[in-house]
């Protein structure tokens, strides 16, 4: 049979899945649900899944905010709350894992130059600093963008060309660190150029937290191989399950339940839970008042009382079993959960 070719001739690129490295560029996965949060005292602060705030000096408020541009629906957005120093660090934050950037082929003559691209919304306008660096091979690059309107949202696109001494390690472990500076200082080492300075940072004197009510926002965040093409959107369950291989909690729904449980001894029961995907490596464990949660079954429904810590059974990349004290009958079955307030829940952090 003779093979025939099929002419595409209005193929629109976006429709070209996988092409975006960053998990949740659109900033609609809120899992943490912070709410308006302070920035400030030398603190990374989660927000939006995958994206962290810092300040070093200064402060502002960071929030998952609905003044977005066309085509979207959310930013990662800061509001200037304290005026900082100059020579700061003080930015919004991105880290892919290193082996989702092997194929750039990094530490040879075949590294490929990337584009990281976005939207950005700024009261303050002129030239802004965008950080690179490489923890595996110790290298940086100072990238700039302009914002030429104030309280606009502008398109950029940033292309950093290929690394021959880079490194990529193809491993779970940080590959970028990827920085949109609010807070800029003097210095143009690696301005335009991998270069092995790895503290000068923030290559401009650009500065969002020079007066208080200043804002900075962004979404639409991409990287991919080559030149900048349109945004990759993806259904919001793709999303939301990649982003669980980082963060995911369990909760914050009236009566949800975490599963069967059993007491080996009068003093607690043991529920096993499966996480709702592989994590990227074994998580910390976290939860809010332990007053929040109650065991039934066997004729017995009771509280868990204030100030209990939920133990970790063999915790690992697939789940845990959960320890939760309370007084109950050896041999017996029942289930924990959450109360009908729909405030308590248990959440695990494998976050670079």
């Amino acid at each position: 049979m003779p093979l025939s070719k099929i002419e595409v001739p209005s193929l629109d690129v976006g429709q070209l899945g996988s092409r975006n490295i960053v998990i949740n560029g659109d900033m609609r996965i809120n899992q943490r649900q912070l709410g308006v949060t302070s920035i400030t005292g030398n603190t990374e602060y989660m927000m939006v899944d995958r994206f962290d705030c810092f300040a070093g000096t200064g402060a502002y408020n960071a929030e998952q905010s609905t003044d977005a541009p066309s085509g979207f629906s959310y930013s990662l957005k800061a509001t200037c709350t304290s005026v900082g120093t100059d020579d700061s660090e003080v930015w919004f934050q991105y880290k892919p894992e290193a082996q989702d950037l092997v194929h750039l082929d990094y530490g040879s003559s075949d590294a490929k130059d990337f584009t990281l691209s976005f939207w950005v919304k700024s009261t303050t306008t002129g030239q802004a600093g965008i950080y690179f660096y490489q923890g595996d091979g110790a290298r940086a690059y100072q990238g700039r963008y302009t914002i030429n309107s104030s309280n606009t949202w502008e398109y950029k696109s940033v292309t950093v060309p290929g690394d021959p001494s880079g490194l990529f390690n193809n491993d779970n472990g940080i590959g970028l660190e990827i920085r949109w500076y609010l807070s800029g200082k003097t210095g143009d080492s690696n301005t335009n150029v991998w270069g092995a300075d790895t503290l000068n940072r923030s290559p401009s004197t650009w500065d969002v937290l020079s007066t208080v009510g200043n804002v900075f926002a962004i979404t639409g965040v991409q990287l991919e191989v080559g030149e900048a093409t349109p945004f990759e959107h993806e259904n919001i369950g793709t999303t939301l399950q990649k982003c669980q291989r980082y963060y995911q909690k369990i909760g914050a729904v009236s009566r949800v339940s975490f599963g069967a449980a059993v007491a080996h001894t009068t003093g607690a029961v043991f529920c096993p839970v499966r996480f709702m995907t592989t994590m990227r490596t074994t998580p910390s464990q976290s939860h809010n008042g332990s007053e929040n949660f109650y065991v039934t079954g066997s004729n017995q429904n009771q509280s868990v009382s204030s100030g209990q810590t939920f133990g970790t059974e063999g915790i690992n990349i697939n789940g845990v079993t959960l320890s939760v004290p309370c007084s109950v009958t050896v041999g017996n079955g029942y289930w924990f959960n959450c109360k009908a307030d729909a405030v308590g829940y248990i959440a695990w952090d494998a976050e670079l």
